[in-house]
């Protein structure tokens, strides 16, 4: 995994929510795995107006930043891409989740359904 120097977490955390979606496209391609957020209960799901979404990240340290307040206990966890596209996507798929894409601290992100982003990654070349 490579490391975000403080200089581009910032510059990441400044990027409008469509900014982030295709940096989180394009990072995926070389990353070859998605961040997301976990703790004792479980991975993070946030609930939105009758709607439930998986919050990911391309780095493990955007997530970090991420997880403040209501989210200290939770750490973030690696989701290799093939266990993404194989049994994520899959499940995510059936149960309706869906999943908020590299959300800022200012909590803005695209939110997409499973089947959205999993064409838009096999379109980028993933998959």
């Amino acid at each position: 995994m490579n490391q975000l120097t403080p200089a581009q977490l910032s510059s990441i955390d400044q990027m409008s929510a469509e900014q982030r979606y295709d940096y989180f496209i394009n990072t995926l391609l070389e990353q070859k795995e998605i961040w997301g957020l976990s703790s004792d209960s479980g991975w993070l799901i946030l609930p939105d107006e009758g709607e439930e979404h998986l919050p990911v990240w391309p780095h493990a340290q955007l997530a970090e930043a991420w997880a403040m307040g209501d989210f200290a206990d939770c750490q973030p966890k690696a989701i290799p891409l093939d266990d993404w596209f194989d049994k994520w996507l899959p499940g995510m798929i059936e149960d309706g989740l869906l999943i908020a894409i590299c959300p800022g601290t200012d909590n803005d992100s695209i939110i997409v359904a499973a089947d959205e982003l999993l064409d838009e990654l096999r379109e980028a070349g993933n998959g």
